[in-house]
């Protein structure tokens, strides 16, 4: 918990040292051929903490990735605030965040490190840690159900407005129950999907209202909660040893275009009994604005960068 804290105190304090200036959303400097955007040759960094410098290096800062891996000679998006919007930092070979300087390939930061022009921090819009926490565990439901699909070569898109009042939406719905009971249970997650969900000895319960409303809020469109199946009133066990295969994400990128965020999640496909992947792919998810709390819905899934 006290190391938990310190990353938090680093990264709250860097983000209160961030200068209010004028902010633009950059532009994308180029596309591969399939269409996925390049934003500034840069990674997004997912997951870490800003760390400051000490002794000789004291006022510098560093950004440390949960697995104690930094980035270093290369540009990186970070949303130090979690507001929805990264700024792009230059790192040197050492590791150290440049700041008010100009870079090796010739771009300007500024004090705080931000690529600048003239005056104005650069930003992409990319989603909070909270909404892509919801949007990896939805795609693995997605996948539980759709993989196949995705996997045939004549396959283009789904829509899956269309497809969730039918049985396609109850079967969404139970593997996505099952696995926030299943991850609440076993302690190694929080349940995000379906909160508010809670768990009292080896049983999941959930609110099949809060539910039912959450589950359209994800998906764009509601389906038919009497149908899930319950093991008493308003009750889920997790079952660990679901039939057919699980799923694990195994890389991570979104792009944000107009009203649109795209999601392109790697994965492998493990048998339910197994513990080798014997199956891998990438999943496309188009998000749309949504005027809810989650800011996106899911709206199409493919198998390709060009969902639409």
């Amino acid at each position: 918990m006290k190391k938990w804290m310190q990353f938090m105190a680093g990264t709250v304090l860097f983000a209160a040292l961030l200068i209010a200036e004028p902010a633009t959303v950059a532009a994308a400097e180029g596309e591969d051929p399939n269409g996925w955007r390049e934003w500034r040759n840069a990674e997004l960094e997912l997951s870490g903490s800003w760390r400051q410098g000490t002794g000789e290096h004291a006022g510098q800062w560093w950004y440390e990735r949960t697995d104690g891996t930094y980035p270093s000679s290369c540009w990186r998006w970070i949303d130090a605030n979690d507001d929805g919007y990264a700024e792009c930092y230059y790192f040197d070979s050492e590791g150290w965040m440049l700041s008010s300087s100009t870079t090796p390939d010739g771009y300007y930061v500024n004090r705080d490190g931000a690529w600048t022009e003239n005056g104005e921090r650069q930003l992409v819009r990319v989603l909070r840690s909270c909404q892509r926490e919801v949007f990896m565990d939805a795609a693995e439901g997605i996948l539980y159900v759709y993989e196949e699909e995705l996997c045939r070569p004549d396959f283009r898109n789904i829509v899956l407005g269309y497809h969730m009042a039918t049985q396609d939406g109850t079967e969404l719905m139970q593997y996505c129950l099952d696995a926030d009971a299943e991850k609440a249970i076993s302690g190694a997650k929080e349940a995000l999907v379906f909160e508010p969900l809670h768990t009292k000895g080896d049983m999941g319960y959930f609110d099949e209202q809060a539910c039912g409303e959450r589950f359209s809020i994800i998906f764009g469109t509601g389906t038919d909660t009497t149908k899930i199946a319950h093991s008493g009133a308003n009750e889920l066990i997790g079952n660990s040893a679901r039939e057919g295969y699980r799923y694990a994400i195994t890389g991570y990128d979104e792009d944000f275009s107009g009203s649109q965020m795209c999601l392109k999640l790697n994965y492998e496909r493990y048998p339910a009994s197994g513990a080798d992947w014997d199956r891998q792919g990438t999943l496309y998810m188009q998000l749309e604005k949504s005027p809810y709390d989650l800011e996106f819905f899911i709206g199409t899934i493919s198998n390709r960068p060009a969902v639409g």
